[in-house]
């Protein structure tokens, strides 16, 4: 049996999807870059024939680390699902030869060169600036038309992301900015490759986007994104999949599969995918494209990951298609054969999935008023999705734990703002939409009469005298 590397870290699909499937391929060996929950660490325990720790990582020595980890088990593939460590892994699989997203790997992490690759291309990406310092924001203010956005260039997840329109005070956002990323870097959630505290922002024209023409029904994002494999340089775009209307700026709170979207402006929609992967010349791998629906069937790349997608996309494709991207990637990786579906549309599904994320505020980005634990048992899904055909559970690879506070939402700190996620099934597309509407716009009232009740002091019996 062959063997595989899994660096893990932060982000990527739910584990205790991803390592039986893996499992079932060759035997994995885990490199741990950031301490698991005790969830996942029990998925670990249980699929692994080894676990290393390199937890105290140098950026500068990670990409070592990794090859002496592979070569001592003698590793037929090295695959991570963590934005962060890309870089790190793509170079070691280069060392030892390897199957990987190849030496162009920092084109889908750096926004910057990924946004000069697509004018290169002559594909539709918004006019950029890139940022160093503050003086290079006051340079951007200047020559871009306003409103433009303002994010790290590396990061993931909307963390330190925010609108700059005129009149802002630019000292403030900027210096706000800083200290949500040097709160990502403190728990790991910054690109593994880089050392230093600084950071490389860029500063991007705000793209003009609707639902109109698109959905015939509220409530969705007016950007989507597409989930795709690269076997050997050649593209295979798999689905779309939507997304619920985002929380101000752009914080993304739900993943939805199948896609509303007709049927007959998917493979509009993928093509573009397709040339946006091809103009950043990767050789193996999944990919995540993120593309923004304009007005009169235009469309506009917002970004490419070379990965699998975030949340619990991964789950939803398998769920709603039976289309695993993760068995998928492991035999493109290992060099096994494996057969390719083509593009997945919602008359293809069984039923549809969603990713939803624990987040302190309505579904219009309102924050609630107090902190409030979350016990996710205690919860009558049904009646707050106010749905009876549906299932609710917690995804407990990517969640804290049961008690735990759920904070006010905060708009500067991205996926920072998340408790955890949960995965909803719906019958239909329609319904899995209102269901992640329902359950965002009431969670705060069924928390709030939830902690109520926990504060209350117990009753003790009447005793008869």
């Amino acid at each position: 049996m062959k063997n595989l590397l899994l660096v893990v870290a932060n982000g990527g699909p739910p584990l205790d999807f991803s390592l039986p499937r893996l499992a079932a391929l060759a035997r994995i060996h885990v490199l741990i870059l950031v301490e698991p929950n005790d969830f996942n660490h029990e998925q670990i325990k249980r699929h692994a024939a080894s676990i290393f720790r390199d937890c105290s990582f140098e950026a500068k020595g990670l990409k070592d680390s990794i090859v002496s980890r592979a070569q001592a088990i003698q590793a037929d593939a090295i695959l991570t699902f963590s934005e962060y460590a890309l870089v790190p892994v793509s170079e070691a699989c280069q060392e030892l030869g390897l199957k990987g997203p190849g030496r162009n790997v920092q084109l889908a992490r750096d926004k910057v060169l990924m946004r000069d690759a697509w004018y290169a291309a002559g594909l539709p990406s918004p006019r950029h600036i890139k940022v160093r310092a503050l003086g290079d924001l006051r340079e951007a203010y200047r020559m871009l038309r306003k409103p433009f956005v303002l994010k790290d260039a590396t990061g993931a997840g909307s963390v330190g992301c925010q609108v700059i329109n005129d009149g802002d005070d630019l000292d403030t956002i900027y210096s706000r900015i800083v200290d949500v990323l040097d709160e990502a870097a403190e728990s790991k959630k910054k690109d593994y490759s880089e050392s230093g505290d600084s950071y490389v922002l860029i500063a991007e024209e705000f793209i003009q986007a609707t639902t109109e023409g698109w959905y015939d029904q509220d409530g969705f994002a007016d950007f989507i994104s597409v989930e795709g494999l690269v076997v050997e340089g050649r593209y295979h775009a798999l689905a779309v999949t939507s997304r619920m209307k985002a929380l101000p700026p752009f914080i993304e709170t739900s993943d939805q599969s199948p896609c509303l979207i007709p049927d007959s402006l998917h493979r509009r929609i993928s093509d573009l995918a397709g040339r946006a992967v091809d103009a950043l010349c990767l050789e193996n791998c999944a990919t995540h494209t993120e593309i923004k629906l304009q007005a009169n069937g235009e469309l506009c790349l917002i970004e490419t990951a070379a990965r699998v997608g975030g949340m619990a996309i991964a789950r939803q494709l398998d769920q709603v298609w039976r289309l695993d991207i993760v068995t998928l990637l492991g035999q493109i990786l290992l060099g096994e054969a494996c057969d390719i579906p083509p593009l997945r549309v919602e008359g293809d599904a069984r039923r549809a999935a969603a990713s939803l994320a624990v987040i302190g505020a309505d579904s219009n980005g309102n924050p609630w008023s107090r902190p409030l634990p979350f016990f996710p048992d205690q919860i009558d899904w049904v009646r707050i999705s106010e749905d009876e055909d549906i299932q609710v559970r917690v995804e407990w690879a990517q969640s804290g734990k049961a008690g735990a506070l759920v904070h006010p939402y905060d708009e500067f700190r991205g996926v920072l703002n998340y408790w955890g996620m949960l995965f909803v099934d719906a019958p239909d597309a329609r319904r899995l939409n209102r269901v992640c509407l329902n359950i965002m716009d009431n969670l705060e009232k069924e928390l709030r009469m939830l902690a109520d009740i926990l504060s209350q002091p117990a009753r003790r019996p009447m005793v008869r005298v």
